[in-house]
């Protein structure tokens, strides 16, 4: 009987033969030459780190090998070329302690969410541009105002008091919590001179800019859905840093009582104008809390837990077990795990038969036209 192991290599054979184009595949999640689409995504983003996050707030090195954001001793872009075949798996869904198909939807469900999340920025991106000076405004004015109201001291050090729940309508939306007048100046203000920066600079502003470039294709949006979801110790770190958090507070900005503020800071010179261009240009801009993905349901998952952690049981073996067992080579890791699946009934013999047949056949006849 053909043992698992030289079944598993056959399949993937004549799936590279009679299956693949020119270079021998026709998985989505491939390049041409069968490597991982997502790993050309980890290198640009990676490169984009070391542009944008110099100081490491991200917690991801600017070199796409030395990945290891979920901390369990495995490079990240193995665990991700392991998830690529997962990904390209036809009409194999058992194994012992994995579920393929979970882990396949859970992947598949962060990639609408971060597709849906880039294109609501992009179709908000000129309201953004022509707003950005209103909110940089604002973000001044209310400054000046607020201390000169006693509500914030300049310092230093720089203290503020805390936000009533009336400035957002009686209250305080999750991002606002514990924050002061002196944060709500900060992120008016930061939003508009960062918007500015980035059009003044020609990263936004047209289709081929370089922030889209970057964030719109495909190699990214597949390296994202896989970050986002290898581990949720991660994601929650991810989503608390400066920057996200920046974001999300921008995406509140529609809740802002703006009669409530004027009552407060009218009279120490915060003007109704300056309110009023300021208000017009959020709702222009139109974005909420609901752009970014829920950070909640973002793990890609078997059986409910992060399936690619080191931890995780691949059958008898943890996937570091694996791992270390088979040198860090993830061929062989993947060849280990096929063995790990049930035998193909009768019907698998036949077709495998008849995939090995067309295989020889088609690579015979590329031979002969090579040779003429």
């Amino acid at each position: 009987m053909v043992s698992r192991i030289s079944l598993g290599v056959a399949v993937s054979v004549c799936i590279a033969c009679v299956c693949g184009n020119v270079w021998g595949q026709d998985c989505i999640y491939k390049d041409e030459w069968g490597e991982p689409i997502m790993h050309t995504g980890g290198a640009a983003v990676a490169d984009g780190i070391g542009l944008l996050d110099p100081e490491g707030n991200f917690g991801i090195p600017s070199n796409y090998d030395l990945w290891d954001v979920n901390e369990d001793g495995i490079p990240d872009r193995d665990q991700f070329e392991l998830l690529t075949e997962i990904l390209c798996m036809t009409g194999v869904n058992e194994h012992p302690t994995i579920n393929f198909e979970e882990i396949r939807t859970t992947f598949e469900d962060n990639l609408t969410l971060y597709s849906n999340m880039i294109n609501r920025l992009k179709e908000a991106e000129a309201d953004m541009i022509a707003g950005a000076p209103a909110l940089r405004q604002v973000g001044i004015d209310l400054g000046l105002a607020a201390t000169a109201a006693g509500l914030i001291d300049p310092g230093p050090p720089i203290t503020s008091d805390l936000l009533p729940p009336e400035v957002f309508g009686g209250e305080l939306p999750d991002e606002w919590e514990g924050k002061t007048w002196e944060d709500l100046r900060y992120t008016l203000r930061e939003t508009g001179d960062g918007i500015n920066y980035l059009y003044n600079n020609n990263l936004i502003g047209s289709p081929t800019a370089p922030i889209w470039v970057l964030l719109d294709n495909t190699a990214t949006a597949y390296i994202m859905a896989a970050l986002m979801g290898l581990d949720a110790n991660f994601t929650a770190s991810l989503f608390s840093s400066s920057y996200f958090e920046l974001l999300a507070q921008f995406l509140t900005l529609q809740q802002l009582d703006w009669s409530y503020i004027a009552s407060v800071l009218t009279s120490h010179g915060l003007t109704l104008a300056v309110i009023a261009d300021a208000e017009y240009a959020i709702d222009e801009i139109g974005l909420d809390t609901t752009v970014l993905p829920p950070q909640d349901a973002l793990a890609i998952t078997s059986n409910g837990e992060d399936a690619l952690h080191g931890d995780v049981l691949w059958g008898e073996s943890t996937l570091s077990e694996l791992f270390n067992n088979n040198g860090g080579d993830v061929g062989s890791v993947w060849d280990e795990i096929l063995t790990q699946l049930p035998d193909l009934p009768v019907g698998g013999f036949a077709a495998l038969f008849v995939c090995a047949t067309l295989c020889i056949v088609g690579g015979a006849a590329r031979m002969r036209r090579r040779r003429q």
